[in-house]
């Protein structure tokens, strides 16, 4: 807890020892909140916005989400819009206007740290899920509703030749102004595909695009939503090209084939036939 006022630390010391919490140490200053965080790597940081000394509340709040990791709820009694706004750009994970009772006290702190708890959960889960992106063989595309560009993988560099940093944040229309989908394609990607939305789309689109060289792929791509909070459109395209290739292959020799069956009659020669006549009597 970070606290200048040593009667109202010690009070809701006090008051946080009643409701089954330990207080591992009462900070003074900025400097002094973040030697003790160091020190003792608590679950949850009450800090005082208004701090004496070179680092402030919201400073040393800043310092310890990005260093530590550890969430930090607001004690202030009053403060201006200005120090507020400040304030709100650490993302802290809550507030306490000060007086406060032990049930709002209890309630905020609870609330703070199980938000903690689930986004540090998502932040593991985004992880792996990047993890899994990357290393996938797979084109994979995610997109926002509104179809803008938010992740590619790797496979995306290797298959189109082009770096993923230009089409971030771009809409999905990008390919085609790069000349890596034609606009038929590009229709019917967006039409059968991304426009829908649904949870789930079973049925592949097969869609043909060029590469950096001018090097053609066929691609079939599938759809499905994610969901966390803000749905997202995931793309994936299975590289059917050496697939496609093989099976013209098959075609054009199934035609050599049937052009060699072909029964070939020699032409009818023109032969000439004598008759005799019948003996006569």
């Amino acid at each position: 807890m970070v606290e200048d006022e040593s009667i109202v630390a010690l009070d809701i010391k006090h008051r946080a020892e009643l409701l089954g919490y330990e207080v591992v140490g009462i900070a003074s200053s900025g400097e002094e909140a973040l030697e003790l965080t160091r020190e003792k790597k608590p679950d949850l940081v009450l800090m005082d916005i208004v701090l004496k000394g070179e680092v402030d509340g919201i400073e040393a709040a800043e310092i310890i989400k990005r260093e530590y990791d550890i969430p930090v709820v607001y004690l202030t009694a009053h403060a201006d819009k200005e120090t507020l706004k400040r304030a709100k750009l650490t993302e802290p994970f809550g507030y306490l206007i000060k007086p406060f009772d032990d049930r709002e006290f209890q309630s905020v702190i609870e609330v703070a740290t199980y938000k903690h708890l689930m986004d540090s959960k998502l932040r593991i889960s985004e992880k792996r899920y990047r993890k899994l992106v990357e290393s996938s063989p797979d084109l994979i595309m995610l997109l926002d509703r509104t179809g803008r560009i938010v992740l590619l993988n790797n496979a995306f560099e290797r298959v189109t030749g082009f770096p993923r940093k230009k089409f971030y944040k771009r809409h999905v229309r990008i390919l085609e102004e790069m000349g890596i989908i034609s606009g038929g394609e590009s229709e019917k990607l967006m039409d059968e595909l991304i426009k829908p939305f649904k949870d789930r789309l079973d049925d592949p689109v097969k869609v043909k695009i060029k590469d950096k060289n001018g090097k053609e792929h066929y691609l079939e791509f599938y759809a499905t939503t994610i969901k966390n909070g803000e749905n997202f459109i995931q793309v994936i395209g299975y590289d059917i090209t050496a697939k496609v290739e093989a099976d013209e292959r098959r075609l054009k020799l199934i035609r050599e084939k049937n052009k060699k069956r072909t029964i070939w009659f020699p032409p009818i020669s023109h032969t000439s036939i004598c008759i005799n006549s019948p003996p006569t009597a």
